[in-house]
């Protein structure tokens, strides 16, 4: 989905029974622990400025992985029919994922009203588009 600086993302989607999930696989090199808890929304915004915000399914502390200094988080977050239908007819344009953490302090990270993030503007075409299959089929 994106890769900025020494992060990375990854994106699917899941369901269970009649529920939908957004399956984000977000992996951070040399950085300090993130956690993604309960009230860290992921804002999604796409080619034609629509803006959504999703929440996490669970909190979810953040994992260390071998070596020491590479860690993953993935979140899943909640998904309705009606935005799964917007991944699956529109790019996403640009991703703000929040988090929790008192111990970062990089500087690729912004601060606002709703908490810490890191944000990513997606520009590679391909990347922007790379949900839509997922969402369509899906949804079938």
């Amino acid at each position: 989905m994106f890769s900025k600086f020494s992060q990375a993302a990854s994106a699917n989607f899941v369901r269970s029974e009649e529920r939908y999930y957004l399956s984000l696989v977000l992996v951070r090199e040399l950085g300090r622990r993130i956690d993604v808890l309960k009230d860290n929304p992921l804002i999604v915004k796409f080619q034609d400025d629509e803006i959504i915000t999703l929440y996490p399914d669970r909190t979810l502390l953040g994992k260390f992985t071998i070596p020491v200094t590479t860690e993953i988080n993935r979140p899943y977050y909640e998904v309705s029919a009606e935005q799964l239908q917007r991944f699956a007819s529109q790019p996403v344009a640009y991703v703000k994922v929040y988090f929790s953490s008192d111990k970062v302090s990089e500087e690729k990270m912004g601060r606002d009203e709703l908490g810490t993030f890191f944000d990513y503007e997606i520009r590679n075409k391909n990347l922007q588009a790379s949900l839509m299959e997922p969402a369509k089929c899906i949804n079938q």
